[in-house]
């Protein structure tokens, strides 16, 4: 049986993509081993968001190429997309390529590796593509499992490459989603996190209005699932209906992860937001009033052209007033081929570091100041793994996997299962606690 060994680099939306292939795979035959030095075929599977993203794939596929003696090597993802005419010129060891329009042929393209074929190209938008898979093979837990509701973006910020590399918006079938997430509740799967370029547009391109909330809605109606967690929303396309539905339904986590990328009316305009500063605090405020605890992630981003002190300095005290739960914070990246890497006006590199490093500074007292409060408090708990022989990690609704805050429980506990736990200890970014129930 011929092995696959798999490297899965970037976001969530990857890592689906990753398992839909692997699940191809394994239905098709090959077998799935955790060590590149078993697999007769490694497949990297690529970011290329940004140029440190770029820069960490092509480290990791020359990592491989090192010891690859007799392997071969398959490099799917974003950076297939972007630089699909010079892999094979920059790194004449990599046997095939395939995009992500085409992930669906991964056991066609393996097995022409198998038979002696190489320099594979698979590329090209597939408009076949539609999303259908729902066998995955699990790379990690099988409690909490991201879902893809949609792929490719319509939103066109200035400084963005996804249109580039995933094309337009595209939704999957509410029946192909709600029938997936199924089969994950019957895997064990207990949380699921809707994932897409923006989960708030679902819908609009195949049924001609947005259908977010009637998904939510069926969604829930899946007795195993516990949480469910809306990632990657828009603040351009949120709806009085999605509002109330996350407010009313009981399942849907009261958790929001709304990238704002900056307040500055200068700034949003020059990124192509769709929104200004007014619209995001109408919305904040709206939220805030109509959904009971409401936890609001969001991310900014720094050092885009055009961004001066006065702006930066209007975005820290946008963010000392508005009071995130969560806050990432990113350094902008020119990519070629964007509106925006053609702006005068550039921030220095070193400059963009420093304002991270003070908005983060600024939202580390923030969540300080926020975790004391949860002291004494009583939370359920969800728990995700095993540190020692003394704590568990786990979550609480108001955190989503891999980005926010993570609770450390002493007593045994099980994997997978919520526990009632009383919060004992608190950081900028962990809580210690005991279970209770």
């Amino acid at each position: 049986m011929n092995k696959i060994a798999l490297v899965s680099l970037g976001c969530p939306k990857n890592l689906v993509d990753s398992e839909y292939m692997l699940g191809i795979l394994l239905k098709q035959g090959f077998e799935i081993v955790s060590s590149s030095s078993k697999a007769d075929i490694i497949l990297i599977n690529t970011c290329a968001f940004i140029e440190s993203a770029q820069e960490e794939s092509i480290d990791a596929i020359l990592d491989i190429v090192e010891n690859k003696n007799n392997k071969k090597i398959c490099v799917s993802g974003c950076l297939v997309s972007l630089f699909k005419n010079e892999l094979f010129k920059r790194i004449p060891e990599i046997d095939a390529i395939i995009d992500p329009f085409n992930i669906e042929k991964i056991a066609t393209v393996c097995k022409k590796l198998i038979r002696g074929k190489t320099k594979i190209i698979c590329t090209g938008e597939n408009k076949k593509h539609k999303i259908k898979f729902r066998q995955r093979c699990f790379t990690g837990p099988v409690h909490s499992a991201y879902l893809k509701i949609a792929d490719g973006c319509n939103n066109r910020c200035s400084y963005c490459i996804i249109p580039q590399l995933r094309g337009k918006y595209r939704s999957r079938r509410m029946k192909d989603i709600i029938e997936e997430a199924k089969v994950l509740a019957l895997a064990g799967c207990k949380e699921i996190n809707l994932v897409a370029q923006d989960t708030t547009l679902y819908g609009t391109d195949i049924y001609n209005a947005n259908k977010l909330p009637e998904l939510l809605e069926e969604l829930s109606k899946i007795k195993k699932i516990r949480w469910i967690r809306l990632l990657y929303t828009h603040p351009a396309h949120y709806s009085d209906e999605l509002i109330n539905t996350i407010a009313t339904n009981k399942k849907i986590c009261k958790y929001l992860d709304m990238p704002l990328q900056h307040c500055s009316d200068k700034i949003l305009k020059a990124m192509g937001r769709r929104v200004n500063k007014k619209d995001i605090v109408t919305l904040v405020n709206k939220l805030r009033k109509t959904i009971p605890d409401l936890t609001l992630r969001t991310t900014f981003l720094v050092g885009f052209p055009k961004e001066t002190n006065k702006e930066f300095n209007e975005l820290l005290a946008f963010t000392q007033d508005m009071q995130f739960d969560h806050v990432g914070v990113f350094t902008y990246s020119p990519q070629e081929n964007t509106p925006s890497f053609n702006f005068k006006k550039r921030v220095h590199e070193k400059v963009s570091k420093s304002r991270r490093e003070k908005l983060l500074s600024l939202q580390k007292n923030i969540a300080e100041k926020k975790n004391k409060l949860l002291k004494g408090k009583k939370v359920m708990v969800l728990i995700d793994k095993k540190i020692n022989s003394r704590f568990s990690q786990g979550r609480r609704e108001a955190d989503a996997p891999d980005i926010d805050n993570i609770v450390n429980v002493k007593s045994k506990v099980k994997i997978g299962n919520f526990y009632k736990v009383k919060i004992t200890k608190t950081s900028a970014y962990e809580l210690e606690g005991e279970i209770i129930e």
